[in-house]
């Protein structure tokens, strides 16, 4: 009987050691399924706030340049019908360049109004600014009523912002924001029939033609400060 008790204690100490082990319900066990779903899926609320500040994502991405590549030359004319050649300018100095939307948007016109006030410390490095845009010449003199700027401003018509990756097609629900908020229409203001913008960019050329500084945001609010643009002059 001893010896039956003990054969019987020995097969049940053997099935509780094989026996599966049970999940602790009230343990807190970390869940690392949202950071999986994050590495598999891509992120694409920034898209959808791109979208609803006018970038027509399906027809292009604008992707800036960096520092430290050869700024792209160019020349354009401005209001007044005098040329600007890139090439010549860096051959005196270094260059500011500031793409900006148009004289229909607040942001630019008081960005350009405060940027202005940092022009003579930008001189006194000795280079000059250079605004980019793709308004009419007559929109351009508004926008320089508007904002009291005194430095250059070209009209892109060669494809500069398209050069230096900055330009975007605009949605058309973007267009209507700004139809009815604004009383503007964007491709009217640019004198054409499809609605473009650049981002409003800012890059610091050397004299050697060389990008020494990029600012590049969609984010339209985003631009660089005249300290910024100090520090690489």
């Amino acid at each position: 009987m001893k010896n039956i008790l003990l054969f019987t204690f020995a097969i049940l100490i053997i099935q509780a050691c094989n026996a599966p082990e049970k999940t602790n319900t009230n343990k807190t066990v970390p869940d690392n399924t949202t950071e999986m779903k994050k590495e598999q899926t891509p992120d694409t609320s920034q898209d959808e706030r791109w979208q609803k500040i006018g970038y027509d994502l399906e027809k292009g991405r604008p992707v800036g340049l960096k520092a430290g590549v050869k700024a792209p030359s160019f020349e354009a004319k401005d209001k007044d019908g005098n040329t600007v050649n890139l090439e010549k300018e860096l051959a005196k100095q270094p260059v500011v360049l500031i793409f900006y939307r148009g004289q229909w948007c607040p942001v630019c016109t008081r960005y350009l109004a405060e940027f202005q006030k940092g022009i003579p410390k930008i001189n006194e490095k000795g280079a000059k600014v250079i605004g980019v845009t793709l308004e009419t010449p007559d929109n351009i003199e508004k926008t320089i009523e508007k904002s009291k700027t005194g430095f250059t401003i070209v009209q892109d018509e060669g494809g500069i912002m398209s050069d230096y990756k900055v330009l975007f097609s605009v949605t058309e629900a973007y267009q209507q924001r700004i139809r009815d908020g604004l009383d503007s229409d964007i491709a009217l203001n640019n004198g054409k029939t499809v609605a473009q913008l650049p981002v409003p960019a800012t890059y610091v050329i050397g004299k050697d033609g060389i990008i020494k500084y990029a600012q590049f945001d969609l984010d339209y609010k985003n631009r660089a400060s005249v300290e910024d643009i100090l520090q690489h002059l």
